[in-house]
């Protein structure tokens, strides 16, 4: 008969504590996604979902404990996820932070973490303008940074940002208008990505579509009944979009019935003014206001003196009727046409 041999109580207890914390341990060192995560839980892979959630625009404490902050912020995962909300990180929601990370950082966008108080939002995933906060503007800064237009990574679309925008659009897109779409976010970073730097340009063409110069009539210095034509006629469908020429500020906002209509008059930082004519309604910049070379001021008409929808746009040294003269624009309009 055998007798069975039993442990003595002490060794027995010992050896029960032992394999406990040899399970405990096993836990704490594992990969995100191989276990489900709740409040309370601590280990490695905790770690791993909080800087996850941080890259990913969701910041986190990153301290390996699962506590309220972490349960907050998965939440907020799951809500922009479409995933069940319950705080807790599943096996599956581990492996699709995870997944989400990896296209980040293929993307070029995972190069560092959003900046502090920077929100929740992946860049590319909205339109950006003034006043909105969150990862994907603290992207778009360092990304306008890596291509020369200084911009800090505040998170914050303020003021020098969107100035920044406007330059880059001015750059690459010939309009300028401060917001950024979710084509312009990826032409952005396809930029950033290949290695380009900002190059300033000067000036670009008035009228954003299809135009036509006219024939001796449009030109400057043409006869008129009581003086002499002091500008360039651009014909363009009526409602064509209107840019600046330059960098500038507006100094003039005006109507005139009987002969300009609605115009808008811009003292350029190059040292000359321009003038834009016949608009359909006022100009969208109003006097005192700085605008920037590509930016939209205003839309082709033929309101005051007119025949028809076309651009009256004028040169001038400083400044219109203030000590300056007009001078013909043509050239420089044709120069500006054929880099557009």
């Amino acid at each position: 008969m055998t007798t069975a041999y039993r442990l003595p109580a002490r060794l027995a207890l010992a050896l029960l504590v032992l394999a406990v914390m040899l399970a405990g341990a096993g836990q704490a060192s594992a990969a995100l996604g191989d276990r489900a995560l709740r409040e309370g839980m601590e280990g490695r892979d905790v770690q791993a979902l909080q800087r996850k959630l941080t890259r990913l625009g969701i910041e986190t404490t990153v301290d390996g404990y699962y506590g309220t902050g972490t349960k907050r912020s998965m939440k907020r995962y799951e809500r922009r996820n479409e995933r069940k909300i319950n705080g807790r990180c599943s096996r599956s929601d581990g492996r699709h932070v995870k997944r989400q990370v990896r296209a980040l950082r293929e993307s070029g966008d995972g190069d560092e973490p959003p900046a502090p108080g920077s929100g929740d939002y992946t860049y590319g995933s909205r339109v950006l303008y003034s006043g909105n906060r969150g990862g994907d503007v603290a992207q778009l800064q360092r990304l306008l940074t890596r291509q020369g237009l200084d911009t800090p990574a505040t998170g914050v679309y303020d003021a020098r940002t969107k100035s920044n925008v406007k330059r880059w659009e001015a750059w690459r897109y010939q309009r300028a208008n401060g917001k950024v779409d979710r084509n312009q976010a990826k032409r952005i970073r396809e930029l950033a990505n290949e290695g380009a730097r900002y190059v300033k340009r000067a000036h670009v063409f008035p009228v954003r579509g299809p135009h036509d110069y006219g024939g001796a009539g449009s030109r400057f210095g043409a006869p008129r009944s009581d003086h002499t034509h002091q500008g360039q006629d651009v014909s363009a469908a009526q409602g064509t979009k209107l840019v600046a020429v330059h960098d500038g500020k507006v100094a003039f906002r005006e109507y005139q019935a009987g002969g300009a209509g609605y115009y808008l008059v811009i003292h350029g930082r190059d040292g000359s003014d321009s003038v834009y004519m016949h608009m359909a309604k006022p100009g969208l910049v109003k006097p005192g206001a700085v605008v920037r070379a590509g930016e939209k001021i205003g839309r082709v008409g033929s309101t005051g003196s007119s025949s028809g929808p076309h651009l009256h746009f004028e040169l001038w040294t400083p400044h219109w009727f203030d000590g300056g003269a007009a001078y013909d624009p043509l050239s420089k309009l044709k120069a500006w046409d054929r880099q557009t």
